[in-house]
Parts: structure tokens; C-alpha cells; sequence
């Protein structure tokens, strides 16, 4: 029942700041519910992707930090130290692509006010820690399989560049810890990188990417061997490009 106040409703015609909250408090009662069992349903992750491709109204809250941080254990994915963001931002902070003598325009100031930057958190508090640990080792292949399906669902489907949906760049960010979506994302990255909608999800795509491509299986060889493939003109690109590699 408190995974349906997670989901959103397009029937029911809430404003977003009291969704919100009603999503707030379902993502702490339910972490408070379930903070000392170590199997975790399989219905959380699906409530995350949902929201993580949609509005994503509580994945992004702080609030909601601990519930999502632990749901994000399913993915195995190594999210990169905020030293390493500190060096990418002198690159983004400049916003203006043009400067790298892009044809692309720079991010429009809308998009660049919002906080994107998944990876950008800040670290948890020791109560928190205490809390997080791995939630899903019983359900790991069912998690991966609906993961992978519906990923590969969304990155298959016929529409132009310009529509792909940020916040798919963002959850693909987020599950790079499974091999199947560093192999998928690779494909696409440059071409990403070079769109000005989506150039700072990318980034934060392709540093996931690098960090995460960890193993010899044949995935993860074709991985790099697509990324030493990218080519990147505008010198910002080119200087995170450096950075994550």
C-alpha cells in the first residue's frame, strides 16, 4: 500500500510539492519498516525505476537518501568520490561548450540550475552508514533480469536524439554496476556527449562507465574498445573525457 503513494498517478491531479511529501513520508516509513531486514522486495526497485524515469519526486530528495541508497545496492554500481566531481565541475562550471570551439551552444541556465549530478551527494552521516548495506543478494538475478529488460526496452525504442529522456541517462548512471549497461550505454555516449541537452548527464554517464568497467568478461572489452573510440572536439568534453579514463 505504501508503494503505491510512490508511484504516480496521472488520473489523480496532486500538486507536485504535496506528492512530494506523501512521498516522503512513504520512502521513510517504509526504510523504517524494513531498516533491519537484510531481503529487501522486489517491488522497491521497480517503484525506483519508475520514478527514476519519470519525475523522479523522491529518488532525488534528501530526504528519501537512506531508502534510495540502499535500493541503489541491488545495482552493485560504484558511484565516484566527490574529489574526483570537484576537479569534473572546473570543466562544467564554464557551462559554455563554445568555449572548446563546439558548434553546440552552451546548457540552457534552466537545466543548469537543477541539481543533476546523482554523484554530487553529499556523504551520509554514521547512522546512516549503519543502515546501508547490500538488500538484495536473494533476488540479485530476478532484480537483474527486470532491470535489464526494461533498460533495454527504453534505449531500443524508435525515437529521435534530441527526445531521449535525461533522466534515462541518469538511471543508466546509477545501474552501471551491471555489465549489459556499461555495453549499452558505450554505444550511445558520444553521441550523447555531443548533444547540449544532454551533455552533463553524459558526463556523469561516462564517468560511471569507466568506474564501473572493472572485469575480462567480453562485455567489458568491447566497452573499452568503445571508449577509446570516442572522439570529443569541445575541450570541456575533452578534459572529462581525460578525467574519467
Amino acid at each position: 500500500a505504501l508503494c503505491s503513494l510512490l508511484r504516480r498517478d496521472a488520473s489523480i491531479n496532486f500538486k507536485a510539492k504535496g506528492n512530494s511529501l506523501v512521498s516522503v513520508l512513504a520512502c521513510n516509513l517504509l526504510m523504517a519498516a524494513y531498516e533491519e531486514d537484510e531481503n529487501w522486495p522486489e517491488i522497491f526497485v521497480k517503484v525506483y525505476m519508475e520514478d527514476s524515469l519519470g519525475e523522479r519526486i523522491w529518488v532525488d530528495s534528501p530526504h528519501c537518501k537512506t531508502f534510495v541508497e540502499n535500493i541503489q545496492t541491488a545495482f552493485g554500481t560504484k558511484m565516484p568520490p566527490k574529489s574526483i566531481l570537484s576537479h569534473g565541475e572546473v570543466g562544467r562550471g564554464g557551462g559554455d561548450l563554445s568555449a572548446g570551439n563546439s558548434p553546440h551552444p552552451s546548457v540552457p541556465e534552466e537545466e543548469d540550475s537543477q541539481s543533476e549530478l546523482l554523484i554530487a551527494e553529499d556523504k551520509m552521516s554514521p547512522e546512516q552508514e549503519a543502515h546501508l548495506m547490500p538488500r538484495y543478494d536473494d533476488l540479485a538475478e530476478s532484480v537483474e533480469e527486470y532491470v535489464l529488460d526494461m533498460l533495454r526496452d527504453q534505449l531500443n525504442r524508435r525515437q529521435p536524439m534530441d527526445n531521449v529522456s535525461r533522466n534515462l541517462l541518469r538511471l543508466l548512471t546509477a545501474t552501471c554496476g551491471y555489465k549489459e549497461i556499461r555495453q549499452m550505454a558505450v554505444q550511445r555516449l558520444e553521441m550523447w556527449l555531443q548533444n547540449p541537452k544532454l551533455t552533463r548527464p553524459a558526463q556523469d554517464l561516462l564517468m560511471s562507465v569507466c568506474m564501473n568497467c572493472n572485469t575480462h568478461s567480453s562485455e567489458d572489452v568491447e566497452v573499452v574498445s568503445n571508449l577509446i573510440k570516442i572522439r570529443l572536439k569541445p575541450k570541456v568534453l575533452l578534459n572529462h573525457y581525460m578525467l574519467c579514463v
